[in-house]
């Protein structure tokens, strides 16, 4: 409202943020083994979000060039209603076949 002036019975200042911030994160693994150890596998993933807003609702003016001139009520306002979703999926999957698939690459001397 800045360079106006203004006469009113009632003044209301509204800003709002409504931001919508989605985040899907997907990670897999997959780990074999064949001999005699083990098998080992291991996974993971991760979603950061980081949202910054600043959300301002004022009168503002200066000198005589701006006049706001209400009778009864004024309302400010500035709200923040951002939605921040993070959706985190991993998968891990380890597999050691049975020995006896291995026994026929054993040679006895």
């Amino acid at each position: 409202m800045n360079g106006s002036d203004v006469e009113a019975t009632n003044l209301n200042v509204t800003a709002t943020d409504d931001t919508t911030v989605s985040v899907q994160a997907r990670a897999a693994a997959l780990s074999a083994s064949i001999g005699l150890g083990g098998a080992l596998s291991g996974g993971g993933a991760l979603a950061d979000i980081t949202a910054t807003s600043t959300v301002t609702a004022e009168i503002r003016g200066g000198g005589n060039a701006d006049k706001v001139n209400v009778s009864n009520k004024i309302d400010v306002a500035a709200t923040n209603q951002s939605d921040l979703d993070a959706n985190v999926e991993v998968l891990s999957v380890a597999a050691k076949p049975d020995r006896s698939c291995c026994q026929r690459f054993v040679c006895d001397y």
